[in-house]
């Protein structure tokens, strides 16, 4: 739509071209809106992003110092905006737009710092290369196939690679996997925020109270489990509302000494820095 809406401006398209393209963008919104969630889902982002940013950095505002995925996006759109300065060619509309919204994208928070970076590459590229004041030759064919193979022998040697990585994790308490095996299928697992993803991968059929993607759960509950976390007043309305039956959490956190000595819940296994218990 920014695109558009640039180009309309450059006078490049007319009132009713640019109305049969802008039909791309509304029919992709429409299509967002026929899905079982409805209209609503259009909204969500902007509802995701209230309820989590108090809690999830990435969805908080930039902190460009000290964020140098944020200063290396910026850097980009500044050499891109000094190139189309120095240029004698005017700039379009279209991709001072698009400029714009690179900025905007970066700043607004975290999660769209790489969509900001997207935008932004390719404005600073076309920038440098306009300075050069040549057209860069299309690439052969046999550098086509080098390029090919490159990417090909990077993706035969990566894929192994990672795959032995992903079967070895760190910091995390691979020792008690036994323990959690030993619990029934579906059993609710009050958990360590930070285990969450490796509970998930390893443990599937176990079910976590938590997980990274905190954004999906209310306002309300990630305020109960977090005063639940740190055992403040009323912390133990979010067991009664979930009902745990095992808990996997830091062994010296306030919340597991909180259930084996006021609960009485039973210490299955202790080991690196975690303890698996057990409702009794």
């Amino acid at each position: 739509m920014i695109v558009i809406l640039g180009l309309l401006l450059d006078r490049r398209l007319t009132m009713r071209s640019a109305g049969r393209l802008m039909l791309v963008p509304m029919a992709s919104l429409a299509v967002v809106a026929l899905t079982p969630v409805g209209p609503r889902l259009l909204l969500s982002p902007f509802e995701v992003s209230e309820n989590a940013a108090a809690y999830v950095q990435e969805w908080q505002s930039t902190p460009v110092r000290g964020t140098l995925t944020a200063i290396i996006t910026l850097l980009l759109i500044a050499g891109a905006v000094i190139g189309w300065i120095r240029s004698r060619e005017k700039t379009p509309w279209w991709k001072i737009l698009l400029a714009i919204a690179a900025v905007i994208s970066t700043l607004s928070m975290l999660r769209t710092i790489p969509i900001g970076a997207i935008i932004a590459a390719p404005l600073a590229a076309s920038a440098l290369q306009s300075l050069r004041g040549t057209t860069p030759d299309l690439p052969q064919r046999r550098a086509i196939r080098q390029w090919a193979l490159l990417m090909l022998a990077g993706a035969l040697i990566a894929v192994p690679v990672t795959a032995v990585i992903a079967q070895q994790p760190g910091d995390v308490p691979e020792r008690l996997r036994a323990t959690l095996d030993a619990a029934p299928a579906g059993s609710v697992v009050l958990n360590d925020h930070s285990l969450s993803g490796w509970l998930l991968w390893r443990e599937p059929q176990l079910v976590s109270v938590m997980d990274l993607r905190s954004e999906i759960f209310g306002k309300a509950y990630v305020e109960a489990y977090l005063r639940n976390a740190e055992v403040r007043p009323g912390w133990q309305s979010f067991l009664a509302e979930t009902k745990p039956t095992y808990a996997l959490l830091r062994s010296e956190s306030p919340i597991r000494l909180a259930l084996q000595e006021e609960l009485h819940w039973v210490p299955l296994q202790t080991a690196q820095g975690f303890t698996v218990l057990r409702a009794p």
